[in-house]
C-alpha cells in the first residue's frame, strides 16, 4: 500500500505551538490564514495516555481556538 502524503509544513505552525511574546506572555500571535478551519491531532511524547484535538477559526476580526483533551483507552 502507498504511504500517506506528507503534511505541508505550514500546517505544523499552529498558534498553540508558536513561541510566546516575551512582552505579553498571555497574548498569542495572529494565526496564519492557511491554518484556519483545520483539525489538529496532537499526541504528546511525554504523555501517551492523552490526545489533543484543536481547531482555530475566525469570527469577524477575532480568532477562536478550541482544544479538546481526551484520554486514550488501552
Amino acid at each position: 500500500s502507498k504511504e500517506p502524503q506528507v503534511v505541508p509544513p505550514h500546517l505544523h505552525l499552529t498558534i498553540l505551538n508558536a513561541p510566546s511574546n516575551v512582552d505579553a506572555p498571555n497574548a498569542l500571535l495572529r494565526p496564519q490564514h492557511v491554518i484556519l478551519n483545520h483539525l489538529y491531532v496532537g499526541k504528546g511524547k511525554a504523555s501517551r495516555s492523552v490526545v489533543a484535538l484543536g481547531l482555530t477559526s475566525r469570527f469577524r476580526s477575532k480568532y477562536v481556538t478550541v482544544v479538546l483533551y481526551k484520554p486514550l483507552r488501552r
